[in-house]
Formats: C-alpha cells, structure tokens, sequence
C-alpha cells in the first residue's frame, strides 16, 4: 500500500508534520537538518538495498526508502509551519495589539469585502501605523477591521483606520485567534472609523 500510493503518505507526514510543530516549538534549522538529513538517509538506505540486497522483513528496497521519506515529509512540514509563523516585532502590526489608544493606520484593501447586515469586515494589508506621532511607523501584516455597513468598497483602496488593535479572543469551546492565524491575521480591530485615501494597490490582475 505504501509503495503503491507514495504521494499520499508523503502528503500525509507533511500535515502530520504541521500538527506536530504547532505543538513542539523548535527552531526552523532543527526541522530543516532532520528532514534534510532523513532524505540521506533514504537516499543512503536505498543504494546499499539495492548494491547489498538487504530485504529487511521481506520488504524490497523501495519500502525502506518511502518510509525514511515520510519522516522527511513531516520535519519539512513542520520546518514550513514554523516559517510561516511571523516575528512579532515593532515592524509588525499585532506588536501594537491591546494598546490603551487610538491608532492611525494606513493599508490597502487586500480581500473583497465581506458585507453583513449590521457591519461590514475588511480585510487590510497594513503599510505604515501612527501612534500618536504625526508620522507613519512602517509596519508589514494583515488585519481584520470591522466597519459600519451601508458603505461600498473596492479591492486594492487605499484606506486609513483610526481604532484600537486587539488580539483576536479565544475560549475553551473556539480560538478565534487560531482561525484568524490560519489566515495570516495576528490584530484586529472590533470598530474603526474609515478616511479613503488617493490611490490604489493589490494585486492587479485581481482588481
């Protein structure tokens, strides 16, 4: 069954791999050095199989090497996830979550927007953050805004948001921050006030 289906059991340790990092913090390089180095091994394991005809349990060469790639698989999954988990520093939106004050930020509309009956949820592509200096700071990051209905807008706007950041809530029956995460958004805001701004950005082809 392994050998028939390798893709399937290789895409299944990169998943496994995922859920396990999620769990098990370690540095991206760990990961990287046992998968990498797994892939060695199965490369290694394969050549003496087939030079020496070791048939360990029976099985042929080819078992041997699709089970040492499906370890491989799963520490490159988690090297991924762990990758894929943004430094929270000044130059990121959510450092500024929870802050006792307003703040000025700028973005571009990055999704269409999600209208509802007594709001409307934006999706926001953060540039730059005001504090309270009467500049811009520039940050990077993703954010969700809740704004009032009733107004339309267009993927790739330019718009400036005056509210408080927030980290997303989480209970013991849902993790809003969890799901938001899995969306690349760490920061949101419950309530914002909105000024359009000239000019425009996003993805051109989705415009």
């Amino acid at each position: 069954m392994t050998i028939r289906v390798p893709l399937l059991w290789l895409s299944l340790a990169f998943i496994a791999g995922i859920l396990v990092a999620s769990q098990v913090l370690l540095p991206i390089p760990v990961w990287l050095v046992l998968g990498f180095g797994a892939i060695v091994l199965a490369l290694v394991w394969f050549v003496l199989a087939r030079v020496l005809d070791l048939r360990p349990f029976g099985s042929p060469p080819a078992t041997g090497l699709i089970l040492v790639l499906i370890f491989a698989s799963a520490f490159l999954g988690a090297a991924r996830y762990q990758a894929s988990q943004p430094v929270i520093n000044a130059f990121h939106i959510a450092w500024y979550n929870d802050r006792e004050y307003d703040l000025l930020i700028t973005g571009i509309l990055s999704k269409p927007a999600d209208y509802r009956d007594s709001y409307t949820n934006l999706q926001i592509e953060v540039g730059g953050v005001d504090t309270g200096n009467g500049y811009d700071f520039p940050v990077e990051g993703t954010i969700l805004v809740r704004v009032e209905a009733g107004e339309d807008y267009q993927f790739g706007e330019r718009l400036r948001l005056r509210g408080r950041l927030q980290t997303p809530p989480e209970d013991e029956e849902f993790s809003y921050r969890d799901y938001l995460a899995r969306q690349g958004i760490h920061a949101y805001m419950t309530s914002a006030t909105v000024t359009r701004l000239p000019g425009d950005g996003g993805n051109p082809i989705l415009a």
